[in-house]
């Protein structure tokens, strides 16, 4: 359902979305992140990569229920998706 990773040498903590929460996997992961937060020792400020290319939405309880959590705040993020435009052989408006 998820994978977390914590990388000290970049601050960045990355996280996966492989498939669609329930309650309890919301439960499980908001559990594993806080406790995770503290064992790393993250503070708020760091650098946050969400990758939820392997599921769909999340259902609308899920989704408050996972940002309903109290993890420390982030200083920067990015989310990976589809490669820009240009690199799909689009024509850009201007180009």
């Amino acid at each position: 359902m998820y994978a977390i990773e914590f990388d000290h040498a970049l601050n960045l903590v990355d996280i996966r979305w492989t498939g669609l929460f329930d309650e309890p996997t919301v439960a499980a992961y908001a559990d594993e992140l806080l406790r995770r937060f503290r064992t790393e020792g993250f503070r708020p400020g760091y650098r946050l990569s969400m990758d939820m290319s392997g599921c769909t939405v999340q259902p609308a309880i899920a989704a408050a229920a996972i940002h309903a959590g109290s993890a420390p705040s982030r200083g920067r993020a990015a989310s990976p998706s589809s490669p820009p435009a240009r690199s799909r052989g689009c024509r850009c408006a201007g180009s």
